[in-house]
């Protein structure tokens, strides 16, 4: 994840290199793909309240499971448990609920019953639909072992 203002310098080249761009390859060479990208990238406006605000919400079916608040290090903007970030367990407001109960019914609509949705309300900033990682770090904060309401 890279931080890019709208001002920077490198921020071109740091969209050419996540986007594998071939234009510095082949412009003195005249030829047709110019700009055109090998690769994917995705890019989403920063949304300052993540740093004070991030967290993990592990639904099964449309029920949430458990709530982790992710604390980001002071010298990263990631605020990844795997790589050791500070984390809790919290419960979800009112209006975080109602969402992620909305955004499951719609996953399950499409066949997906297991998520981690990351959210800094009223931004959902990922949806983890494949490793939706989170309980062991409920477990770890709190002792309490929910796996077996993830696996019903």
């Amino acid at each position: 994840m890279y931080t890019v203002h709208r001002d920077d310098r490198n921020s071109t080249a740091l969209i050419d290199t996540a986007t594998g761009s071939e234009t510095s390859r082949y412009v003195g060479y005249g030829r047709d793909i110019v700009g055109m990208a090998k690769r994917h990238a995705a890019f989403q406006e920063y949304v300052d309240t993540v740093r004070t605000n991030e967290k993990r919400v592990i639904m099964a079916g449309s029920t949430p499971i458990c709530g982790i608040r992710r604390y980001h290090p002071e010298h990263d903007n990631r605020a990844n448990m795997s790589l050791g970030a500070r984390y809790e367990s919290i419960g979800l407001a009112p209006q975080e609920d109602e969402l992620v109960r909305r955004l499951s019914k719609n996953l399950m609509d499409r066949g997906i019953f297991s998520s981690g949705i990351d959210l800094a309300y009223p931004y959902v900033m990922e949806i983890n639909i494949l490793s939706p990682g989170g309980l062991i770090y409920h477990q770890n904060a709190t002792g309490e072992d929910l796996s077996e309401y993830a696996l019903t």
